[in-house]
């Protein structure tokens, strides 16, 4: 942080200098200063890369999360094959008492085909056995599953599933 104060210092003016402090600010878990990085550049640059979401989960820390969800909205319009953006806007629709179950839904199923549109290539060859009696191998993949609440509570899943028994 205290090298990008310098850079700050140096060029008031850098607006990817605010942004990557404002990225420290927030992994430091000090949204009120990220806030101030991010909407310092925001409001010179509003197309730079990442900012958007990044000014959004800010927000979102700060507990304005419908203003969150309404920059997260125009977000995932400019850029619909952002994963980060659709994962963001998610968990925030999840804090915004206005959002309908219906639009949070329809809000999943954007994301879902999201996500199928960034992998569908890379399965296409993939041989699958017909047999009902095989042994299905599951793999649980989520970026969530090391130092997030979500990996914490699904832990005693996993140390307790049974591998041996056929279903």
């Amino acid at each position: 942080v205290e090298h990008y104060k310098d850079a700050i210092e140096r060029d008031p003016e850098n607006l990817e200098t605010h942004n990557a402090i404002g990225q420290c600010y927030t992994f430091l878990k000090l949204p009120t200063r990220a806030l101030e990085h991010f909407q310092f550049a925001y409001t010179r640059a509003p197309s730079l890369s990442g900012l958007e979401n990044n000014l959004a989960i800010a927000l979102h820390d700060t507990g304005q999360s419908l203003a969150a969800l309404h920059l997260l909205n125009q977000a995932v319009s400019k850029n619909p094959g952002n994963l980060r953006t659709h994962s963001n806007r998610l968990l925030t629709a999840h804090y915004c008492s206005t959002i309908s179950p219906d639009e949070l839904f329809r809000m999943h199923l954007e994301a879902a085909q999201a996500i199928e549109s960034s992998v569908e290539n890379f399965f296409n060859d993939y041989p699958q056995s017909r047999d009902t009696q095989r042994k299905i191998k599951v793999g649980f993949v989520s970026p969530d599953s090391r130092s997030h609440p979500v990996g914490f509570f699904l832990l005693p899943l996993f140390e307790n599933r049974n591998t041996k028994k056929n279903i």
